[in-house]
């Protein structure tokens, strides 16, 4: 949203298409490749939330490490991501980043076999490397909760991010949701 607009339903923050593929290992460690990411995003240009279109294309390795804390699963995730922002521009260019979450999802309600509805809690901290710099990129912290059917599942929640720019820091919050199909 623009910097003096507070409402989050006004503008779609970015909209993906995202394949993964997992390879579950022992002791609750999964392997995971994400070969394909498109993002269409409306960038924020500038402190005052003059916005511009952007696309992006994406790639990324990584593990995942489960924990079962009671009724809790907590889940730690470690992704190196590859990204070529701008792609269908002339001032397009690559960035590596380093993907740090930890998140927990604690069960309200089982719905039926198989389905249930649980509150979802994590925190994400992004550092980028760009023209052979690494630095802090952005944190984002989600609340919300999910609601499982079988293999599959749908979030709604509140995303606030806290994003170093180039044209300044700026914080955003954000109405995200997501539906995953597991096969």
């Amino acid at each position: 949203y623009r910097a003096d607009d507070q409402f989050i339903f006004r503008l779609p923050a970015a909209q993906t298409v995202r394949l993964y593929v997992y390879y579950k290992l022992p002791k609750s460690w999964t392997l995971q490749v994400s070969p394909f990411t498109y993002f269409y995003t409306q960038e924020v240009t500038d402190i005052t939330g003059n916005l511009k279109n952007a696309h992006e294309l994406r790639f990324s390795g990584g593990a995942n490490k489960g924990f079962q804390l009671g009724k809790v699963t907590n889940k730690n995730r470690l992704l190196t991501e590859f990204r070529h922002l701008k792609w269908l521009t002339t001032d397009n260019f690559w960035q590596c980043r380093y993907r740090f979450q930890n998140s927990f999802a604690i069960p309200v309600a089982k719905l039926s076999s198989g389905n249930s509805l649980n509150v979802l809690a994590s925190n994400e901290l992004f550092f980028r490397t760009q023209s052979k710099t690494t630095e802090f990129d952005q944190n984002r912290t989600n609340i919300g909760l999910q609601t499982k059917i079988g293999p599959h599942d749908f979030s709604v929640a509140y995303q606030y991010i806290w994003q170093r720019g180039s044209a300044g820091d700026y914080a955003r919050n954000i109405l995200l949701t997501t539906l995953n199909f597991n096969f």
